[in-house]
């Protein structure tokens, strides 16, 4: 075992084989909803699954080809099972409109989005606990997250063609900011929910005896947030960010298009614009599949940060 695996393991104590078995047991729960709920989309619900996935110019011959191809002419329960080993083979279809393998393509839109996602998760979250600290130090304070509850309550699509217009205007910019700027609009109402559920966490952990004897010993009310409440106030925000993730991702197809982002949000809505199944639903089970991570790694960063959660 690694250093880190020790150290973790020294951090959680004799329940850590418990808890990792109930990671990988929710980690294996999230696959298998993922594969029910695409299969059921792709092989059940439509009404000639044979000419969802062919296109819908297909002839009759390039139709029987699909389904025998796709055993779409035997039982549900084999269907299933050819469906899984097309999966583990990491192949999720040929894209109608461009007749190239779907999965390729998803691996190449990817990597940019995950770019953005992880830029207006971290500035996200960043904002939102360093506005959450301020507005414990009086009504001076909360000033800033009021003027954050504003500005997130305007729809991402706003946000998105306000900062564009402002990226314009100033012309020539540093290239960080290709990235910085449409992950501001993508993670401002992140920062909204994370300041919300992290001042709600912290002013009821700053009432704590442990508190008042920190602010005895001179320290002010800033430091004593940072230094002495925000990991016991953690909790609450990293549940709010992985509730967020989600509409994150949905906002992401808008971002995209409009900052001309080459990502699987814009890849998404081009299938969905085509009328392209099997792209379209590669791309949501991409966004599936980053989005089951995120809560595995939410979920396990809430144990190693909250002591309580290792007595549950």
């Amino acid at each position: 075992m690694s250093a880190i695996g020790r150290r973790i393991r020294a951090t959680l104590g004799e329940r850590f084989p418990l808890m990792v078995a109930r990671l990988v047991s929710r980690a294996a729960l999230g696959v298998l909803g993922i594969v029910l709920v695409f299969f059921v989309l792709e092989r059940v619900l439509p009404a000639d699954p044979a000419r969802s996935l062919a296109g819908l110019g297909a002839t009759e011959a390039e139709l029987d080809t699909v389904r025998t191809a796709q055993h779409l002419d035997t039982p549900l329960e084999e269907q299933l099972t050819f469906y899984v080993q097309r999966l583990a083979q990491a192949d999720l279809g040929q894209s109608t409109r461009t007749h190239r393998a779907v999965a390729e393509e998803v691996a190449a839109a990817l990597p940019a989005s995950l770019t953005l996602l992880a830029a207006a998760s971290a500035g996200g979250v960043a904002l939102g606990l360093l506005l959450a600290m301020l507005g414990t130090a009086g009504w001076l304070g909360r000033l800033p997250l009021i003027g954050l509850a504003a500005a997130a309550s305007v729809p991402v699509y706003g946000t998105a063609a306000f900062l564009l217009l402002v990226q314009g205007r100033l012309g020539d910019l540093p290239g960080w900011t290709d990235v910085a700027i449409p992950a501001a609009a993508l993670g401002l109402p992140l920062a909204q929910e994370v300041a919300r559920a992290a001042r709600t966490s912290l002013v009821a952990v700053l009432r704590q005896p442990f508190i008042f004897a920190a602010r005895a010993s001179g320290l002010g009310p800033f430091r004593t947030a940072l230094r002495h409440g925000l990991r016991n106030a953690l909790r609450q925000p990293l549940a709010a960010f992985a509730v967020h993730a989600g509409a994150m991702m949905v906002g992401l197809m808008v971002v995209e298009r409009l900052f001309a982002w080459p990502g699987l949000g814009v890849y998404l809505l081009d299938a969905i614009i085509a009328q392209d199944l099997p792209a379209s639903l590669g791309a949501c089970m991409a966004f599936a599949g980053v989005y089951l991570v995120l809560d595995i790694l939410t979920a396990a960063l809430s144990v190693l940060i909250d002591p309580r959660l290792r007595l549950e």
